[in-house]
Formats: structure tokens, sequence, C-alpha cells
């Protein structure tokens, strides 16, 4: 078996340099959730977050634990429900509660809201004849419209003097047109983010459909490694999945044990 694995672990190490992904092996200690690992690449320290996609507080929550409740903590949340709760839920003497989508521009655009999950609110539309959809059909029943404001990261952080330890992005299918309007963010070395948390649903859950290669080619043509992947899921025919994924900027790769 330890012979199988080592054959196994040479053969990736051929194969997916190829397709700009690197195989290393990492010390037990690197092992964990997603947190545990996000906690361990920043050292267990970080002054500067950024939540796109806060919906009621859960990531706040989990930052604060990991890092003390002195971390700034800008926060996006676009759904009234869920920003009536985040500001209810939350409690730290640096958060920054933005009612605002993350996108490719600035201007208004139109959500969609499930009543009673917020959770699932996208501004891609949710894709009603999904199986996703179908085993959610009492709570996608009632769908909401709201009018939000939507602006860039790049706009939002351009003050920004200190880099930003940790950027979450969590919109339901949003993600590439959020890392579109954060282009020059991600390339500018004085506040770009050290690690980058995706939660990306894969599949037809959504009326726009997300395809890794929008998350992953930005992220590597602009100096991020992936190094985390939550859980083993069948690309070939996909009706819905959802995974988190952990980007590390090549700096912080580097110091990385090899």
């Amino acid at each position: 078996r330890a012979k199988l694995g080592k054959f196994t672990f040479w053969i990736f190490g051929l194969v997916l340099p190829a397709f700009g992904f690197e195989l290393r092996r990492r010390p037990a200690h690197w092992l964990g959730t997603l947190d545990g690992l996000t906690s361990k690449v920043l050292d267990g320290a970080a002054d500067l977050v950024v939540d796109v996609g806060a919906n009621r507080g859960q990531t706040v929550n989990r930052v604060q634990r990991m890092f003390g409740n002195a971390v700034e903590i800008h926060c996006f949340e676009p759904s009234a429900s869920a920003f009536e709760a985040l500001e209810q839920n939350v409690v730290g003497p640096n958060l920054v509660l933005n009612r605002a989508a993350l996108s490719d521009s600035e201007g208004v655009a139109t959500i969609q809201v499930p009543e009673g999950r917020d959770d699932l609110s996208s501004l891609s539309g949710i894709n009603h004849d999904s199986s996703w959809s179908n085993e959610r059909r009492t709570s996608l029943e009632r769908v909401a419209m709201e009018e939000i404001q939507t602006i860039t990261l790049d706009n939002y952080c351009q003050g920004f003097t200190k880099r930003i330890d940790l950027l979450k992005i969590d919109t339901q299918g949003w993600e590439p047109l959020v890392l579109s309007g954060a282009q020059k963010l991600l390339k500018d070395e004085r506040c770009r983010p050290k690690v980058i948390q995706l939660e990306v649903n894969l599949g037809n859950s959504y009326e726009k459909s997300t395809n890794i290669s929008e998350i992953d080619t930005p992220l590597t043509l602009a100096g991020y490694k992936m190094i985390y992947w939550s859980s083993a899921v069948n690309l070939w025919n996909l009706p819905s999945a959802q995974v988190d994924v952990l980007y590390v900027d090549r700096e912080i790769l580097s110091h990385m044990p090899g």
C-alpha cells in the first residue's frame, strides 16, 4: 500500500504541473479543517479581514474565534433580512458592515432572496429546474426580488494601507464576478490578500453555473496557489456540489514547510 501511494503521488506530480498545479507533501500538522489550515498559514494572527457574503455573521464569529475580537473585519451582505441579523449577531470594536454586494462593476442589481433561506440568496438567479432546487422545493417556493447596490473590491480597498490577511468570498455563484472586480487589488503588493477562502457552487444550482477555471485562472495568474479543496466531487455530469477552497499568495506559500 505504501509503494502504491508513493507511485500515485509520483504520477500526479508529473501530470498536475502541466495544468498549473503543484503537488507537495505536507507535514501532518498542516492537515485539518479549513479554519485550522487558514490559522496555521497566517501563524495564528490576523489584523485585517474582508468578508464578502457575510450573511448573518457566521464567518465573523469564526474569524473572531481564530484571531480575537480586535481583528478589523469589513463585511458585505446585500440581503435585507440577513443584514438585519448580521447587525444583531456580531460584536466587536473594529467591524465595518456594508449592505452591498461585490461585483465587477458599481451600480444597482436585483438579487433573489428565498423566504426563510437568505443564505441561498444570489445575483446569479436560482435554477428552479435543477435537482438541487427540487430537493429544496419548500425553501425556494417563495423568492423575493430585492434591488441592491453593487460595488467593486478594487474601489472599496483602494484606501487600505495594510495587507488583507484573509479575503473570504461566499456569494452563491457570483464569485467569478467578485474576482473580476478585484483585478487591481490582487496585484497590489501593498494590500493584496495573503489568503483567500472561497465557497464555490459547482453544477446547475443557479442559472449561471460556475466553472472552477473561472476561479482558478484569475487567482493563478495573480500569483496564488490552491492548497485546499474540501471534498471529493464527481465533476462528470455534476448536478450540484459545494466545495470550500483555499488559495495562498505564493510569497506565503514559499515559507510553508516543503
